[in-house]
């Protein structure tokens, strides 16, 4: 029994991080974010679904900017954030390679990978905040213009 338990856990996962790779990429394809309002769960169901806002760039370009909120520097911030990584760097199957930002010189930790993608970029970023007592996670999606 214990050894069917354990496939149905990982049979699960994948399918779980599929939903995240489907919602990110159809907000790419599409133009939800004209929309309004736009939920979005990242692939560790523990974090929740955010709701996302649309914000409009020069010249007109919008991108959608989601965010999720954790305790300050928590295991679950953290694993939450490799496990949308994983699923981004999974999703566009070589199509697209993250770009890790430059160092920035700010007291509290802060991540950042970027795809390109013909279709846009995507971003997703990990950010202590040690004024507020909480890790963020923040996902933009840009699609191409």
């Amino acid at each position: 029994m214990r050894y069917l338990t354990a496939v149905i856990a990982i049979a699960a996962f994948p399918a779980q991080a599929d939903v995240f790779c489907d919602e990110v990429t159809s907000l790419l394809a599409s133009d939800a974010l004209k929309a309004g309002d736009v939920r979005i769960s990242l692939p560790d169901a523990a974090a929740g679904t955010a709701s996302c806002r649309s914000s409009l760039a020069l010249g007109g370009a919008r991108s959608l900017n989601c965010h999720w909120t954790f305790a300050y520097r928590s295991d679950e911030a953290q694993t939450a954030f490799e496990g949308a990584t994983s699923s981004l760097e999974r999703c566009f199957n070589g199509q697209a390679q993250p770009i890790a930002d430059q160092a920035v010189n700010h007291p509290d930790f802060y991540d950042l990978k970027v795809f390109q993608h013909p279709q846009g970029e995507v971003g997703i970023s990990l950010k202590d905040k040690g004024a507020l007592a909480q890790t963020l996670i923040f996902l933009r999606v840009a699609p191409a213009p």
